[in-house]
């Protein structure tokens, strides 16, 4: 009697969910991953028993489709090809065959046959290239000639239709209408009852008359005349060590749709018989079988198949992937409480689509953000690709593409998988005043920048002047949005965090300037309102005048705060961590979270600095956030008209004259005993 093998069909999603599965939960983890794999009747007569593996086979309770068997098995996956080639494939299948063997001796296959069919499969996902080696194995129970080896005499493998009647068939059909078990008992009292019995611990009720008319059966996925499918081995095994019989008639159903109607004639009966003497009832538990099962390979030899899966991906799919893999191989090892999600979904605004803007977009690219906006009112000059990343000399002829829109169209070519996009706007600054009949394009101006900061998480401020650094403040300030700016000199650069407000806080009566425990903004040093800094300025004063290296330097660590506070339990809200020795660990995996970073190219330092929040700060004080909410195109109106309404509201014109009432020199003389901390 010869069995066709069952053939592995897995389909590309479960190849992508293994893929994913080892680089989100299994990462270096060798160890056996439960699956379920699925067989069922072979679709037509030319189809050879199948395997099915889809997408949810790796899920704890995958979906099982009607009329298909469920198989349990066992997945290993290494993390090499050098642990390929050296897994212990003899032990493992060994253990597998080992454990169908048990459940045959203690009778637990009786109670549920699902355990007489296992699966194995190793396998090698090579993330880098999606091409993954595989090699399955279906154990099948394998006794020496003289314990047990079924044959076939009296009865072969015969379509049904030749020897069992119409109304015996149609019976059959009824009885199997709506499922056919696995594995099942049957038996007949006549050409037209037929009864199928799925507990197969009713064998002696069932089996009682030992003759053609009762017997066991199997769903059976095999197409080939005269031989069933591979799962019948370790039930004929099961029957013969159970009843103790040297024959047993035995059922192959095979059952065919065409336009919706089911035929059932193709299926087989046969008479099997079996040594089932004294030396199969002597074999226990503890028993070694022999077992047979490995999947030939294309070429028909015992060895490993592989399958290219980036051939059949969209290759933006592949991008988005082969990002998340380099970012995700940190968790494995070096930062296991890493949330890349978290980064991966922060909208991030970048105000500046220049020098630092660029610079900053491919960071944000590298950490896997899917969400950038681009915002600029410039175009793209001869003098910028070399120095601005995301620019190339075609975007500078026939007078410069927009900046912004540029940017976008260069990340989405770099990364399609980031939603992005370049907006054009000029942000309205204080001390420009408004020309005559502007008001209503200022005012959208404003409405404009102002639904973009709230329509994102992180904000950051990479622009060339420092009153067009003041607005976004305000509006961060006012919004509780993460506040990130970089500014550069020649060879020096600030990066710093803005300070959000707290919702439960409230500035007391009596509170100093520096009391309060809330980080500054960029302004909150500032004892002035910012004002135009653009006018009358020389050639070297137009252009930012900067050695090449500081923009880079600034931008990575921009990008690399911006995660500091995504990862910090408090968020924007965090205190600031001080300076310390580089030998004393961090409480943090991520490391220090810094208010502000100084950096001296010249000397190749860095300094960290806090700077405390100020109560008449010209941006993210009170006085100004309300005035903001409360009306914020009359604030902006104001601020860019009148230089010195900022410092009037804000409290700083006050302030100067308190201190001019109490001796202006003497405080200027006595600044350095004084208790604030100017940088």
């Amino acid at each position: 009697l010869s069995f066709e093998p069952l053939s592995s069909a897995a389909s590309g999603a479960f190849w992508h969910a293994l893929c994913a599965k080892k680089l989100d939960e299994l990462r270096l983890s060798e160890a056996p991953v439960p699956f379920v794999a699925l067989y069922a009747a072979a679709a037509h007569d030319s189809a050879p028993p199948r395997l099915l593996l889809d997408a949810d086979a790796l899920d704890a309770e995958p979906t099982v489709p009607p009329r298909h068997v469920a198989v349990r098995g066992e997945l290993v996956n290494v993390n090499s090809t050098e642990r390929f080639a050296a897994i212990d494939r003899k032990a493992l299948f060994a253990r597998a065959a080992q454990r169908v063997w048990s459940a045959i001796v203690s009778g637990d296959a009786l109670n549920d046959p699902k355990l007489l069919t296992t699966v194995l499969v190793s396998t090698f996902a090579d993330l880098k290239t999606y091409r993954v080696t595989y090699w399955f194995a279906v154990p099948a129970l394998r006794m020496a000639s003289d314990v047990h080896k079924p044959s076939v005499s009296s009865l072969p493998p015969t379509i049904i239709k030749s020897v069992w009647s119409t109304q015996r068939i149609e019976a059959l059909a009824q009885a199997t209408v709506d499922k056919v078990p696995a594995v099942f008992l049957w038996s007949c009292s006549g050409d037209d009852d037929i009864r199928v019995e799925s507990d197969l611990t009713k064998w002696t009720e069932l089996l009682a008359n030992d003759d053609a008319n009762c017997g066991v059966g199997v769903l059976d996925a095999g197409a080939r005349d005269g031989a069933p499918a591979w799962p019948l081995r370790n039930v004929l095994l099961l029957m013969a060590r159970t009843t103790r019989r040297d024959a047993l008639s035995v059922l192959c159903v095979r059952e065919r749709f065409s336009n919706g109607k089911r035929t059932i004639g193709m299926s087989m009966v046969m008479r099997v018989e079996q040594l089932a003497g004294a030396a199969l009832a002597a074999l226990d538990a503890d028993s070694t079988v022999a077992a047979a099962g490995w999947e030939r390979n294309k070429h028909g030899k015992l060895a490993p198949r592989r399958i290219e899966l980036g051939a059949s991906m969209d290759p933006k799919r592949l991008a988005a992937t082969a990002v998340d893999l380099n970012l995700k191989l940190m968790r494995w090892r070096l930062l296991p409480s890493v949330e890349l999600e978290k980064v991966r979904d922060t909208r991030c605004l970048l105000l500046g689509s220049g020098t630092l803007g660029c610079n900053v977009a491919r960071q944000l690219l590298s950490w896997g953000v899917r969400h950038v906006t681009m915002v600029d009112s410039g175009k793209v000059s001869f003098s910028n690709p070399v120095r601005q990343t995301l620019f190339e000399f075609a975007d500078c002829v026939d007078g410069g593409r927009p900046k912004a829109q540029a940017a976008a169209e260069k990340l989405e070519a770099i990364f399609p998988d980031v939603k992005t996009k370049g907006v054009q706007l000029s942000i309205p600054m204080p001390g420009h005043s408004i020309p005559s009949g502007h008001d209503d394009r200022i005012k959208s101006d404003v409405e404009q920048l102002h639904e973009l900061v709230r329509e994102h998480d992180a904000v950051f401020l990479l622009t060339d002047s420092r009153e067009s650094r003041w607005l976004p403040t305000v509006m961060c300030a006012a919004e509780s949005k993460i506040c990130l700016t970089a500014a550069l000199g020649f060879d020096t650069f600030v990066v710093m965090r803005h300070g959000v407000n707290h919702s439960d806080a409230s500035e007391s009566a009596d509170a100093t300037p520096m009391s309060s425990s809330k980080l500054g903004c960029y302004f909150c040093n500032d004892i002035v309102a910012p004002r135009d800094s653009l006018a009358d300025r020389s050639l070297d004063q137009q252009c930012t005048v900067t050695r090449p290296a500081v923009s880079m330097m600034a931008s990575c660590l921009a990008v690399e705060l911006l995660v500091g506070v995504l990862h910090h339990p408090l968020g924007a809200r965090a205190p600031a961590d001080e300076a310390q020795e580089i030998t004393e660990p961090t409480e943090s995996e991520m490391g220090l979270l810094p208010h502000q970073i100084r950096g001296f190219l010249s000397h190749f330092q860095n300094m960290l600095l806090v700077g405390h929040y100020y109560d008449r700060c010209t941006a993210c004080s009170a006085r100004v956030v309300d005035a903001f909410r409360a009306a914020p195109f009359e604030l902006v109106r104001h601020a860019m008209n009148d230089p010195a309404y900022l410092e009037q509201l804000a409290g700083l014109h006050e302030l100067a004259t308190d201190i001019d009432a109490d001796g202006g020199d003497d405080w200027i003389n006595d600044a350095d005993d004084d208790d604030f901390d100017f940088d």
